[in-house]
């Protein structure tokens, strides 16, 4: 009797271990939430730019703040029917810009020129660009 309900133990637990493992082949996750991009973009700062713990904190805890009022305005202008793209890359931009002025508060000179010398670093001075043609427009 011991050895059945074993038997149809393990039998189900396969079954649904399968069936877990058929709808989603490759063991991706699902959409990730702010809390878990926040923390995988501070570990990958603290490898690129040799960040000690106590600026991982900050920067986690920065990102966390600053995604979720981002996708806030985002998801505003989306509600209000806005499909002008220019809308959405501004509002991207402004966000961006205040999270590298964070950034650069909490980078010590070392790290912040190398952050400038970086992809991400080639990303801000874009953004720059199109921020200063903007307001060169108003």
């Amino acid at each position: 009797m011991r050895y059945s309900q074993l038997l149809l133990t393990i039998t189900l637990t396969l079954l649904c271990g399968s069936g877990l493992y058929a709808q989603n082949p490759q063991g991706e996750q699902g959409p990730l939430n702010i809390e878990e991009i926040a923390a995988k973009e501070a570990d990958n700062l603290m490898k690129e730019f040799d960040l000690d713990f106590r600026q991982v904190f900050l920067i986690d805890s920065l990102l966390q703040d600053m995604m979720q009022k981002m996708n806030e305005e985002m998801s505003a202008i989306q509600r209000a029917g806005v499909t002008n793209r220019d809308i959405f890359q501004i509002t991207y931009d402004k966000w961006l810009d205040a999270i590298d002025k964070e950034y650069e508060k909490i980078f010590t000179e070392d790290q912040w020129k190398r952050y400038l010398k970086s992809n991400r670093g080639r990303e801000k001075r874009k953004r720059d660009k199109r921020m200063a043609e903007r307001e060169s427009m108003k």
